[in-house]
């Protein structure tokens, strides 16, 4: 990746000595710290975790035994668990000074705006949290999370440009991050993943920024724990991108880890569920497990923008295509209107919509 570099103003951004060895400030969603089973790998955590709290660049980690690779590592960690903290992408650079018998090493956070950005950054994203917080006053735990959902599909549009170009991230952090999708209102999935997490992690949900691969592409997503257990949300490959359709079909929320993993890789996270109870489909009654109850499950969603019928085997996928496409018994269930659908094999899911 392409490096830039940064001039170092009086007034903007500052250094300090921190060493080894401090608590953290204050106490935030710390998935990474906690898989640590190092005492060293948690305090340079913290090291990082309150230089980047006072926005603060220089850190004198002191003597420590770790690589400048688990050291970058650690950084990328620190950014993943703190969306709050959008002016910083993992990016940091390593020195170190031999003595006789010991290495003091210094780490260099690099931020991808200045203070007075980030500052006025800052208010915009209070003002926007507070509306946000208006919106979720009265929601129960699933309602919170599928408002904030719909809010970055209805809010936000996928950003083409970056995808194409594929800036350096200190270069254009925009499209990257969280000023993109909130701010700006345009992002890759990196931006879409980091407002999921940051807005609900706002109101005490612990959600999760997810690395991996989606049909074999780099990708970002989200998992959140729900009930003790970790379910993934994939906001950006549930938004309609080109806007030619008003609604999401919710394919990619709350999935359990065999049904994330049949298109996705995941890099950063391992820890595995395989309940299905918080699978949009699922949780709003739209499973179908006997061919029996297609009539009721179809005439309880007449009206919906979308109808969807999330079918229990692939067997029972097979037959419901067969009834309802094949057969043109979908026409039964609309009084006008030119009717399409969609499959989505992963989940043995048929939806049906009107435009």
């Amino acid at each position: 990746m392409k490096k830039i570099l940064l001039i170092l103003l009086a007034l903007s951004l500052t250094a300090c000595d921190i060493q080894v060895g401090v608590e953290k400030e204050t106490d935030q969603n710390d998935f990474f710290y906690e898989q640590y089973d190092q005492d060293e790998k948690q305090e340079v955590y913290n090291a990082i975790y309150n230089a980047l709290l006072n926005k603060q660049m220089e850190i004198e980690l002191g003597s420590v035994s770790l690589s400048s690779d688990e050291i970058f590592s650690i950084a990328t960690q620190v950014s993943d668990d703190h969306p709050e903290f959008f002016y910083f992408f993992g990016d940091c650079s390593y020195s170190s000074k031999d003595y006789v018998v010991y290495k003091k090493v210094y780490l260099t956070l690099k931020y991808a705006y200045t203070i007075e950005q980030i500052q006025a950054y800052e208010t915009q994203l209070a003002a926007i949290t507070e509306t946000y917080l208006e919106g979720i006053s009265n929601l129960d735990e699933m309602g919170v999370i599928k408002y904030t959902y719909d809010y970055l599909i209805q809010n936000v549009s996928y950003d083409y440009t970056t995808l194409e170009n594929l800036p350096a991230v200190l270069d254009e952090p925009d499209g990257y991050g969280l000023i993109g999708a909130l701010i700006n209102h345009t992002c890759v999935c990196a931006g879409y993943a980091k407002a999921f997490q940051y807005l609900l992690n706002t109101v005490g949900y612990d959600c999760l920024y997810i690395r991996g691969y989606l049909n074999g592409e780099s990708h970002a997503w989200n998992a959140v724990n729900i009930g003790g257990s970790y379910y993934h949300f994939d906001v950006t490959s549930d938004d309609n991108n080109d806007g030619s359709m008003p609604f999401s079909f919710y394919h990619y929320f709350g999935l359990n880890t065999t049904q994330i993993l049949q298109n996705h890789i995941i890099d950063n996270f391992v820890s595995e569920t395989t309940d299905t109870s918080y699978n949009y489909h699922i949780y709003y009654g739209h499973y179908l497990t006997s061919i029996d109850q297609l009539d009721t499950l179809m005439n309880n969603q007449k009206g919906n923008s979308v109808i969807s019928i999330q079918c229990s085997s692939y067997e029972l996928y097979q037959e419901v295509i067969e009834k309802l496409i094949n057969n043109k018994n979908i026409s039964s269930y609309y009084s006008a209107g030119t009717i399409s659908y969609i499959l989505f094999d992963p989940l043995y899911l048929v939806q049906f919509y009107t435009m």
